[in-house]
Formats: C-alpha cells, sequence, structure tokens
C-alpha cells in the first residue's frame, strides 16, 4: 500500500512535468520515455538532449545550397541570351553599312561635282591623244576597243568613259608573319580636271585570330584614313597606312583605263594647276615612264610602266619616290571584260583580274609581296546623267 501510494505520488510528479514541458517544449517524444525506468532519471537528460538537437537543427538551415535552374529555366536562359545576341549583331552590321554608305555618298557627291565642271569644258581631240607614249596609247586602245563610241575623235568619247566603278573582290594580305583572306568592295574615282583629286573608298572584312573585322580605308580631296573595328562595332587601334593612300588608288587604275591619259581631263587649266600624271620619252617599244604628283602633299612619284610586247596590255607599275624606303611595284594579270551591266555601253572595258602589290627589292630583285587581290565583279556608276539632271 505505501509502495502503491509513493508510486502514485510519483506518477502525479511526472504528470505535471509533463504538462509544463509541453507548455515550455511543445512536445517530448514518446520514444525518448523507456518504460523500464523513472522520469526523474530521464527528465534532464532528455531536455538537454532535446536542446542539443534544436541547435544542432537550426545550425543546418542557415548553410544553405544556391538555389539551382530548372531544366525548363536553363531553355529560357538559353533563348533570352540567343535573342539579345542576334539583336546586337544586326544594329552591329546596321551601323558599319551606314559609315561605309556615308563615305561612298561622300565620294559620289564629289564626283557628280566634278563631272558637271568638266561638262563645262571641251572635249579631248585625236591630237592630244597622239601625243601619248605609243605603248600607253596601244594599251589604252586595246583596253577600250570593245567599247561603243570611245574613239579619241568622238565628241562624246570623254563623257562615254568610266569615272567611278564599284567592283567586289577578294585577296589575302600580308601582316604578322602571314596571310589573311578578305571580301571587299571597291568604289574608285578617277579625275576630272586638272584641278580634282582622286579617290576611293575601300571596304573589307576579315577575320583575325578568329575575330571578324572591318576594314574601312578612304582617300578623298588628297585625304586618306582608315577606320577598324571587331564585328563592325568596337573600335580597335588605328594605324597608318605605311604606304600612301595615293599608291592603292594608282594600284587600282586599270580599272578605269582613261586614268592614264591626262588628255582624257579637261585641256583648260587654271595657270596654278598641276597635271596628276605626266609622260616622259619612251623608252621602248614596252615602256614608258612618268610622273604623278600628289597635290595634296607635293610629293612626286616616279612611274615606270612595262607593256606585254604582243597584247600591250600592262604588266607591271614600279614607283620610286625620296617619301618611299623601297621601290613600290604593282603587278596585273589575268585580264577579263568585267560585265557588271550588259546594258551598259562601257562594261566591254579590258581590265586585270589578278593585282599583286609589293615592295622591290634591288638588291637581290626579288618582290616582297604584301597584298594580292582577285577582281570579281566590277559596275560601271554613271554620273553623266545625273549630272545633266531630270
Amino acid at each position: 500500500m505505501v509502495e502503491n501510494a509513493h508510486n502514485d505520488n510519483d506518477g502525479m510528479q511526472c504528470n505535471r512535468i509533463v504538462t509544463s514541458s509541453r507548455l515550455l517544449h511543445h512536445a517530448v517524444p514518446s520514444r525518448w520515455i523507456r518504460s523500464d525506468r523513472p522520469f526523474y532519471c530521464f527528465r534532464s537528460k532528455s531536455f538537454q538532449g532535446f536542446s542539443t538537437r534544436r541547435s544542432f537543427s537550426s545550425s543546418k538551415k542557415t548553410k544553405q545550397e544556391p538555389p539551382k535552374l530548372s531544366r525548363r529555366g536553363k531553355v529560357d536562359l538559353f533563348l533570352i541570351i540567343t535573342v539579345a545576341l542576334g539583336s546586337w549583331l544586326y544594329l552591329r552590321d546596321s551601323d558599319w553599312d551606314r559609315d561605309a554608305w556615308n563615305e561612298k555618298e561622300k565620294l559620289l557627291d564629289i564626283a557628280l561635282l566634278r563631272e558637271k565642271e568638266k561638262n563645262t569644258t571641251k572635249s579631248a581631240t585625236q591630237e592630244s591623244h597622239d601625243r601619248l607614249p605609243m605603248p600607253l596609247r596601244k594599251y589604252l586602245d586595246t583596253a577600250m576597243a570593245n567599247v561603243p563610241g570611245t574613239t579619241p575623235n568622238d565628241s562624246k568619247s570623254v563623257q562615254k568613259r568610266a569615272r567611278v566603278v564599284s567592283v567586289d573582290q577578294t585577296g589575302m594580305f600580308f601582316a604578322s608573319q602571314q596571310w589573311y583572306p578578305f571580301r571587299s568592295n571597291l568604289l574608285t574615282k578617277t579625275v576630272f580636271h586638272q584641278d580634282d583629286f582622286p579617290g576611293f573608298v575601300w571596304e573589307a572584312s576579315v577575320t583575325i585570330m578568329g575575330m571578324p573585322n572591318k576594314v574601312l580605308e578612304t582617300y578623298s580631296n588628297g585625304q586618306g584614313g582608315i577606320i577598324t573595328k571587331a564585328w563592325g562595332k568596337v573600335p580597335l587601334i588605328q594605324v597608318e597606312e605605311e604606304e600612301p593612300y595615293i599608291l592603292f588608288w594608282l594600284a587600282m587604275a586599270p580599272l578605269i583605263p582613261s586614268t592614264f591619259d591626262p588628255n582624257s581631263e579637261s585641256p583648260e587649266q587654271s595657270e596654278t594647276s598641276q597635271p596628276l600624271i605626266t609622260w616622259n620619252s619612251v623608252q621602248d617599244l614596252t615602256t614608258c615612264s612618268g610622273t604623278m604628283v600628289d597635290r595634296a602633299t607635293n610629293e612626286r612619284f616616279e612611274m615606270e610602266l612595262q607593256f606585254d610586247p604582243t597584247t600591250y596590255l600592262l604588266q607591271s607599275i614600279r614607283v620610286t619616290s625620296p617619301c618611299l624606303p623601297h621601290p613600290w611595284q604593282v603587278q596585273y594579270s589575268n585580264y577579263q571584260v568585267l560585265r557588271g551591266n550588259d546594258e551598259d555601253p562601257r562594261s566591254g572595258v579590258l581590265v586585270p583580274c589578278e593585282i599583286e602589290v609589293g615592295k622591290w627589292k634591288p638588291d637581290d630583285g626579288h618582290l616582297d609581296l604584301h597584298l594580292k587581290i582577285t577582281n570579281q565583279h566590277m559596275q560601271d556608276i554613271p554620273l553623266h546623267d545625273k549630272a545633266n539632271g531630270p
């Protein structure tokens, strides 16, 4: 009886403790309570273990792993990046195309103005054509033999000769001990009279070290410049051309053969003007020499032209000048009729499809090439009709 009373008292005390613990600690798991030992032996250890477990669980919650993208989230992110990159590429090309066209439009405006000025003067005559060196005269007659209305004694001869042409090109240039292929478009103009300047706009696309680059080289009114941008968007370090810009224009001169005929310009000139090209006495039947003057810098370039003795076509031009450390040379081959427009009467001109430019080394007679160009498609830009107006 005494033991039962004692046990009842212990049970009542345990109930009070359990009730208090529920209020303080919400609950005590039943698995912690063992039936083979009294609760008073268990309660201190159980509550101590309970608080310890609570502290462990709270510490683990503070160290959460970073969230991971679901499969659908990865697909959505990829689509967003693709659309953003495509939009950027489209806007990039639009900006470059606009800048390139602005430069070409400036050159065409100058050519149109010079065409209007030329039409107020007299045309070249048969007598002026006969004064040209014989190799050069034969070359011009051969290159333009199939062009209607370009005989020197034709009153409309000068008007029908091409003055501005656009040419699609491919090629390679040498830099950093290796060759880089490119694609380009050239817009070039000859001089319309003695006070005019030659000019060109050369737009090229080239990949260097896996990076696509856009190059825009211009020469107008005696001033030249180069713009280079990665992807046509990011400006790169701009470097000046090692050679005078007028030499690149000279290398492309056979695309407009009448460039070599100073008499195709206006015979009337001001007292202070100086011809772009003047020809010296003939050395032999396949060679002639002359002088080209860059009126913007007053630099003089001595030229020597070599012609094929059988076809009379121009083979090479070698240039020497005090401003050049080595003689400059350009070679021509693979002459063809490049037809840009079958209805254009000037599409029958014979031009070189292969052009190679380099430095001539007199010591070993070697030509150190740094530029190779293949002309693929040519189109005349007729300005005469525009110059006369509607």
